[in-house]
C-alpha cells in the first residue's frame, strides 16, 4: 500500500498470510478442506484463591446461615407448643388456633428468606464481587436493632457483623477489587483505524 495516512502492516502483502499446504484446497467450503475447530467460550477465571478473610467472612455466612434454621426450628416449636388450652380456644374461637398456623409458617419463610440472603452474600463474596461489602455495611447497621432480640438473633447479628469487618480487610477488598473483567470477543484487524 502506498497510502501515508495507513497504520500497521500490508495484510495484502506476498506473506502476510501462511500458505496454504499443499494437497489441501484453498477455499473452506471446498470439499476435503479440514474442519475448522470451533472456538472456546471465553470466560473468566480467577487465577488466585481467595484469602483467608474471605473464607472467614464465608464461615460467618455459614453459621448465619445456620442460626436462621435454628431459629425457625425455635419458632416453630414456640408456635406450635403455644399455651392455649380448650377452654380458651373455645372462648376465642377458631382464630386463635388458625394465628397459631400463621405465625408457624411465617417464621419458617422469614428465616428461609434470611438463609438464602445469606448465602447469596456469601456466595457473591466468593466471587470476588465488590457489592457484598457497602450493602452488607448497611445491613449490618440496620441489624444492630436485633440485639434486643433472643440468643440467637443476638449471635445472628455478631456473625453478620463480623463477616462485614471481615469484608473490610484489606485483603478482602484486594480480592474484591482484583476480580478479571468480562472477557470480549476480539474485534476484527481494520488497517485503516476505523477511517
Amino acid at each position: 500500500m502506498t497510502d501515508p495516512r495507513f497504520r500497521g502492516t500490508d495484510p495484502f502483502a506476498p506473506g502476510a498470510y501462511p500458505p496454504v499446504p499443499a494437497g489441501l484446497p484453498t477455499h473452506p467450503s471446498a470439499p476435503g478442506y479440514p474442519p475448522v475447530a470451533s472456538a472456546r467460550p471465553l470466560t473468566a477465571t480467577r487465577t488466585s484463591a481467595p484469602p483467608v478473610t474471605v473464607w472467614l467472612v464465608s464461615a460467618c455466612l455459614a453459621v448465619a446461615v445456620g442460626l436462621c434454621v435454628v431459629q425457625a426450628v425455635m419458632g416453630v416449636r414456640a408456635a406450635s407448643e403455644s399455651g392455649v388450652d380448650d377452654a380458651q380456644r373455645e372462648y376465642l374461637g377458631r382464630e386463635v388456633a388458625d394465628l397459631s398456623t400463621t405465625a408457624i409458617v411465617f417464621t419458617v419463610l422469614l428465616a428461609a428468606v434470611f438463609a438464602l440472603a445469606y448465602a447469596g452474600f456469601g456466595y457473591a463474596v466468593w466471587r470476588g464481587e465488590a457489592w457484598p461489602a457497602p450493602l452488607g455495611t448497611v445491613l449490618a447497621a440496620l441489624s444492630l436493632f436485633g440485639l434486643m432480640g433472643g440468643p440467637v438473633v443476638i449471635a445472628l447479628v455478631f456473625a453478620g457483623v463480623l463477616a462485614v469487618v471481615f469484608l473490610w480487610l484489606p485483603p478482602s477488598r484486594t480480592y474484591a477489587r482484583g476480580r478479571p473483567a468480562v472477557p470480549v470477543a476480539p474485534t476484527a484487524y481494520d488497517p485503516w483505524g476505523g477511517r
